[in-house]
């Protein structure tokens, strides 16, 4: 599979990574990341501890539109449509960064690459720029971020921690 000419972010990951104060590991990785109108308004649009994609030179925000049979999908947020959307629409290869279900499974069907916040803190390791990911799971955990017990216990085994 060729490398990602293109790197794309939902809302959650740069949420969740920023909640726990590596939001720069997107940086580190990838060098530049691109998100839709949308994503950057939903993360406006939050309340508490939320980053302004404003604040970052590396994260690009472009105009998109959604075709309208993402628009049908029921549960598909705004967000996820527009980096749907904005992956569809690029003529090199993406990597896209979301993590809700049923809009991987959707991107999926559009055969769209997809890796998720976990799947980042696995590639920092990989690379590394942190030295463990198993703190890091248990801070995204505290900050709000769903993920199963037996998920965790299976990305750990899988970095041998």
């Amino acid at each position: 599979m060729p490398e990602p000419g293109l790197i794309i972010s939902n809302t959650s990951p740069l949420l969740y990574l920023y909640r726990i104060g590596e939001i720069d590991l997107l940086k580190r990785l990838y060098g530049h990341i691109c998100v839709a109108r949308q994503v950057a308004e939903e993360l406006a649009a939050g309340v508490d501890n939320v980053p302004s994609v404003a604040c970052y030179d590396w994260i690009e925000v472009r105009d998109i539109s959604i075709p309208s049979a993402l628009k049908m999908v029921p549960d598909l947020g705004p967000g996820e449509a527009g980096a749907i959307a904005l992956a569809l629409e690029s003529r090199q290869p993406v990597l896209l960064l979301m993590d809700d279900r049923l809009a991987r499974q959707i991107a999926a069907l559009y055969q769209i690459r997809c890796s998720g916040t976990a799947g980042v803190l696995m590639k920092g390791k990989e690379r590394g720029c942190i030295k463990s990911v198993k703190p890091l799971l248990e801070r995204l955990v505290q900050s709000g971020f769903y993920l199963r017990k037996k998920h965790m216990n299976d990305i750990c085994a899988i970095v041998g921690e």
